[in-house]
């Protein structure tokens, strides 16, 4: 897993705060009232949509506990 800048820093939180706007299916992801939604920084939110992939291996992948 090769994160691109910025992705190792992401937390659980922070992908759980971008999945639950997801997940609501209320929004177009790209759309600043996702980012609000969402409650992340703007930098924030954007490294996540840059790592999605990998941020979801981390995170919804193997049991990593």
């Amino acid at each position: 897993m090769t994160m691109k800048k910025g992705g190792n820093d992401i937390t659980k939180k922070d992908w759980n705060a971008y999945k639950t706007v997801q997940d609501s299916g209320l929004y177009n992801m790209f759309s600043p009232e996702a980012m609000r939604a969402s409650g992340l920084d703007k930098e924030t939110y954007m490294v996540v949509v840059a790592n999605y992939s990998d941020l979801e291996d981390k995170y919804e992948g193997e049991e990593t506990d």
